[in-house]
């Protein structure tokens, strides 16, 4: 998925096929927020999100034409799994 920020509140472009996991509207206070409303998602098909992270593009793949390219971008993928930082909270 990938934020964006309109009038100050925080949205999301997303594709899936899935119930719950595509785009979210710029309501939301910031990155984290827009990151639970995907884990309730997750939640309700009976997945135990961990972890989220959030990083640029830019920092992440600076040798990767991703903006322009054709090419399957499934190499971004470890790469932004590395900058997996925070883990949500779990009821004992």
């Amino acid at each position: 998925m990938a934020l964006y920020v309109r009038d100050g509140k925080v949205g999301s472009f997303s594709k899936s096929s899935y119930p719950g996991l595509g785009h979210r509207d710029a309501v939301h206070p910031d990155g984290n927020a827009v990151a639970l409303s995907y884990a309730d998602a997750y939640v309700k098909m009976g997945f135990t999100p961990l972890y989220f992270g959030m990083a640029r593009l830019e920092e992440v793949a600076p040798d990767l034409d991703w903006r322009g390219s054709s090419a399957p971008l499934n190499v971004l993928s470890e790469r932004l799994q590395a900058r997996y930082q925070y883990s949500f909270g779990l009821a004992s």
